[in-house]
């Protein structure tokens, strides 16, 4: 191995290579333990608050009289924000050592100048008594401020706390943010009736809205509704639509009612539902055409990432995005690959390869639970490790989950595995810049890549009439496999 830089220099390089970062978000992004901390202690010698109250808490079990040094020399109190990254950071273990009363008291001094995001962790951690003293008034009085400075979540949430009717405002108040769990929450309250006026047609609007943000309860609801021609009049064709959207999305509760109801379509309007149900479908693969000849695939584009499903299946899954415009789809072995289904707005394709065999993958049952340890191919087969971070993509798309591995261009289609059992949990689909995953996330340094649900790929597996193989051995280095694209 060569010299390591010194770090003050890779901190510096950090920080002025990623726009708007400070010394202390470009040292906790560092990986390595040492270098995180020395690479705080640099950031706290140039005067950083935030990196002299990290540092003072990193060292005070080995070093209390210098952690006192730094606490003394954090001059003047941090910003709602600082302290709200803090406060996070120290939530997930990340970057610092988990500590949840540590977590507390910087999201605490967060809400206290009015941080809405501190303010709805904070109630969670009041509701749950985890590193603060269980105070589910407190939790009340925090949610209403943060709901009062136009949190959608905090809203949402503190009308569930207070019932219908005392939580209407705040339900109806989420729901014109346009926050999908209170627009069907509103909806079905609203077409039951009881605690709210029964309005059906205002129910049938709302959970159209709700489908529309990629809720797959809303659409499920919003299909029977249709169906039946409630708060409206009868449109099985539309009913059709959302239903087998919900299906693919990962609902399939309204199967024998999509069944039931093809039944009574034409062959006709059921197509152009077929159609419009991909939504903007991915163009056919592309050949090149010289007048009536076919010209053979002789330039690689590119290359992107898959995975075999199943011992010896010949199916091969990856993303519709990655198929887009190719001649030819290639594995490095040069099998040439066909697709058997591709749908856009879930972002998912499967293909097919006659000598496509070889260990396979199987497919979790379930989705993934936060916190759950994941590898994942990045760019050129490389195994990364990582873990579930949230169960939807923001504005409350539930069909994607968001983990932090952290992946190169090439990964997407490939494979996120549970470490633990072994199996698909998801195909990932899409990564953030680093700017727009701090925004998302409050922490510096901290990847946002997401991933398709397992479920949604079953039921995507299913709407097209492809089973998913019971026989699977192989692991994410034996089965995943880099897909070429070729024109």
């Amino acid at each position: 191995m060569g010299m390591r830089p010194p770090i003050a220099l890779v901190v510096l390089l950090l920080a002025t290579h990623v726009a708007a970062q400070t010394p202390f978000e470009a040292a906790l992004a560092l990986e390595d333990p040492d270098d995180r901390l020395d690479a705080i202690r640099h950031a706290a010698e140039l005067g950083d608050p935030a990196a002299r109250h990290a540092l003072a808490s990193a060292i005070a079990s080995e070093n209390p009289v210098a952690s006192a040094k730094w606490l003394a020399l954090a001059a003047g109190p941090l910003r709602s924000a600082e302290q709200y990254t803090l406060g996070v950071r120290y939530l997930n273990g990340d970057g610092l050592s988990q500590d949840s009363e540590r977590a507390a008291l910087w999201l605490a001094e967060a809400a206290r100048q009015g941080h809405a995001g501190a303010q709805v962790l904070l109630a969670g951690l009041l509701d749950r008594g985890d590193g603060i003293t269980s105070d589910t008034r407190a939790a009340d009085r925090l949610l209403e401020q943060a709901a009062r400075r136009g949190s959608l979540e905090a809203q949402f949430r503190l009308s569930q706390r207070l019932g219908l009717p005392r939580g209407e405002r705040w339900l109806r108040s989420a729901a014109a943010g346009g926050h999908a769990d209170a627009l069907r929450t509103l909806a079905v309250a609203q077409a039951q009736g009881g605690d709210l006026p029964l309005d059906e047609a205002a129910s049938r609007q709302l959970l159209h809205q709700a489908a529309e943000r990629g809720d797959p309860t809303s659409m499920l609801l919003l299909g029977f509704f249709l169906a039946d021609g409630r708060g409206g009049p009868e449109a099985p064709e539309q009913a059709w639509y959302w239903l087998r959207r919900a299906e693919i999305d990962g609902e399939s509760r309204g199967r024998d009612r999509r069944a039931a109801l093809e039944r009574s379509l034409d062959g006709v309007a059921l197509m152009e539902q077929e159609i419009a149900v991909r939504g903007d479908v991915v163009p056919p693969i592309l050949a090149p055409v010289a007048g009536d000849r076919v010209v053979p695939a002789t330039r690689k584009l590119g290359a992107a990432t898959g995975f075999r499903l199943g011992d010896d299946s010949g199916l091969v899954i990856t993303n519709a995005h990655v198929i887009e415009s190719c001649g030819e789809l290639r594995l490095p072995d040069a099998t040439v690959l066909r697709p058997l289904a591709v749908v856009d707005h879930v972002d998912l394709a499967v293909l097919a390869g006659a000598s496509a065999s070889g260990p396979g993958l199987g497919l979790a049952t379930a989705e993934p639970a936060r916190g759950t340890a994941v590898t994942v191919l990045s760019h050129e087969q490389e195994v990364v490790s990582g873990a579930v971070t949230a169960l939807e993509r923001p504005g409350g798309d539930g069909r994607f989950f968001r983990f932090d591995a952290r992946l190169e261009q090439g990964a997407s289609g490939g494979p996120v595995v549970d470490r633990a059992s072994g199996k698909v949990v998801g195909v990932t689909a899409a990564k953030m810049t680093p700017g727009a995953a701090f925004r998302l996330t409050g922490n510096a340094g901290e990847p946002a890549v997401f991933a398709v649900k397992a479920p949604v790929l079953a039921a995507f597996l299913d709407v097209h009439g492809i089973a998913v193989p019971e026989r699977a051995s192989g692991s994410i280095e034996s089965a995943g496999t880099a897909i070429e694209c070729w024109f």
